[in-house]
């Protein structure tokens, strides 16, 4: 996790001062650092089970947070880019100057007429706080608590080039260390590689969109809004923010989000006996102030309007995540609607209770590491104890059952199957996989145990080995069968080996190529003596310099090797009754 903008300890007590100042908040953790994680949430006392529903251990007002609802009265962006149901006015009518757009879509950009989404707004609002903190308002204590750089060791950084005014020596430098960590995403496995060009792509049509929509407002100064500065702003957004329904128009996962402060210190876990479940909206004892008219948000309900006080279930905080929505609650039919000003978040003890010290995590969602690593810039590792690892006296196998107890564990191998439709595919077939919903889905699971292929990628196979006027192609579109014969299932299972082989193929090579650059980085290291430039950027407990990431693509291609290794072995020994 990156450094923040103050030292730790202070960040944090300011925060809690300042909230401590909000009508209804309430904690019952205290915030410490946490090697190779920053910052992390832990319970302040043993908390035992004092009702059925669990002890709060942690509420947040409405007035402490930063959403659509909250920034209308505070904010210098003009109230018609805010979502529909926030604006009270029209926009104006004028002619907007193109902006610029690199590696946009520009199918979601905004413009005059048009409303940002909540990821464009509070990109916006935060990209002008970086530029001018004297507008930061009330939260400008929560601000500072956020991280200082994304650069160097977020990947999202590596593929949006630093803008480097001048040619200086400093200026050089800067390049020159950029295109080193550029270098890097071509040694992520192609998995990974694919999620990481996906938040590309979400960043630059959510830049682009922002950019035309101020282009046409003289009173928003975007001068100094510069790419690094959307990339920190956005970045904040895209990796903080949870996921609750603000009664914005549909589709929810573009108008969902809100900064949580506090809450957002609270590190992944997925293991299902460390995190904390049920966090519940709840009436909030406080009440921002709003425009006047905003208020007409709430005669508006949302289509799957519910009672306030609704939980989440399965443990699983409602993040905002890549742009899938969030977890569960957020598209379902049971999402709660938010009135404003009026609704604030709340946090409970698990059943079992707490005990003092022990700490505060949850899901940010049913993550695969190529996921947490493109969105988040970490990678969770395997579960094994410290004296099973190899660097402990553990065997190496042991590294690969860890992998494999992942509860998420995942291995896209669409370019495989890829390589081979491309020999035996038809658009007939694929046509049958799509009306299957089993097009493109084509992964690896570890769990739940044992490893085996994702049914889309077993029915691609299957249909691979089909002929294109095949008669059974038809009651497989209609669900009526998915075994075809045994010859077909001898084929299929013979294609999943090579899929199999050639990923292991891919993770040998890849891992050798990683090794040579860390190679090569190890002698310029020893050149260079201890100051050497490449671990700029470093961060809590190291994990952002060179060698920490290096570590991490190590872990991805490790993990590809353990699951395709294993699901190959299941194959050799006839296990296939997947």
């Amino acid at each position: 996790m990156p450094k923040r903008k103050r030292d730790g300890p202070d960040a944090c007590s300011a925060l809690i001062k300042w909230l401590e100042a909000q009508q209804g908040y309430r904690s019952e953790l205290v915030c410490r650092d946490v090697p190779g994680s920053g910052r992390g949430l832990f319970a302040a006392r043993d908390m035992a089970l004092t009702g059925q529903a669990g002890e709060t251990i942690l509420e947040i007002p409405a007035s402490a947070m930063i959403n659509p609802l909250t920034l209308l009265s505070t904010t210098s962006i003009p109230s018609h880019l805010f979502p529909s149901s926030v604006s009270p006015i029209k926009p104006p009518r004028r002619s907007a100057a193109k902006a610029s757009i690199p590696n946009g879509d520009g199918d979601n950009r905004a413009g005059p007429g048009k409303h940002l989404t909540t990821t464009q707004l509070l990109t916006l609002q935060l990209a002008l706080w970086r530029v001018d903190s004297t507008g930061r308002g009330p939260w400008g204590v929560y601000v500072d608590t956020l991280p200082a750089e994304f650069r160097p060791w977020h990947p999202l950084s590596w593929l949006v080039a630093p803008e480097t005014p001048g040619s200086g020596a400093g200026s050089k430098s800067q390049a020159h260390e950029w295109a080193r960590w550029h270098g890097l995403a071509d040694r992520l496995p192609r998995s990974t590689r694919s999620k990481l060009a996906e938040v590309e792509k979400r960043f630059w049509r959510d830049v682009g969109a922002i950019r035309v929509a101020i282009e046409a407002e003289d009173t928003v100064e975007h001068a100094a809004l510069s790419i690094d500065v959307f990339l920190w702003a956005w970045l904040n957004v895209n990796t903080r923010t949870v996921s609750i329904p603000l009664g914005l128009p549909l589709p929810n996962e573009d108008n969902n989000h809100t900064l949580v402060p506090l809450l957002d210190m609270i590190n992944h876990s997925s293991s299902s006996s460390q995190h904390i479940p049920r966090p519940i909206q709840i009436p909030s004892s406080s009440s921002a102030t709003y425009h006047s008219n905003a208020k007409s948000l709430s005669s508006r309900p949302a289509p799957n309007e519910l009672l306030h006080g609704a939980s989440y279930s399965n443990g699983v905080l409602p993040t905002r995540r890549h742009g899938m929505g969030a977890g569960p609650g957020a598209g379902r039919a049971a999402a709660p609607h938010l009135v404003p000003g009026r609704i604030g978040f709340r946090l409970i003890a698990p059943d079992r209770g707490l005990k003092e010290d022990e700490e505060v995590t949850f899901e940010y969602g049913s993550h695969p590491n190529a996921t947490l690593f493109a969105e988040y810039g970490f990678i969770e590792s395997p579960h094994i104890s410290a004296t099973d690892s190899p660097g402990r006296g553990g065997s190496p196998g042991a590294w690969s059952m860890g992998w494999l107890g992942l509860p998420h564990g995942e291995v896209n191998v669409g370019w495989v199957v890829d390589l081979l439709w491309s020999e035996h595919g038809s658009e007939e077939k694929r046509e049958v996989l799509e009306a299957i919903s089993c097009w493109g889905r084509n992964t690896l699971h570890s769990q739940p145990s044992p490893p085996h292929p994702s049914y889309p990628l077993l029915m691609t196979l299957r249909l691979l080995h089909l002929p294109g006027s095949s008669p059974k192609l038809q009651p497989i579109r209609d669900g009526l069968i998915s075994y075809v014969s045994p010859e077909n299932e001898v084929a299929s299972i013979k294609s999943l080996a090579e899929v199999c082989r050639r990923v292991q193929q891919a993770c040998s090579e890849g891992l050798a190529g990683l090794g040579k650059l860390q190679g090569e980085e190890n002698k310029d290291e020893g050149r260079n003596g201890p100051g050497n430039e490449h671990v700029v950027g470093e961060v809590d407990g190291g994990i952002g310099a060179l060698v920490g990431v290096m570590s991490m693509i190590k872990g991805l291609w490790d993990e590809e090797t353990a699951l395709a290794a294993a699901v190959a072995a299941r194959v050799e020994e006839g296990d296939t009754d997947w």
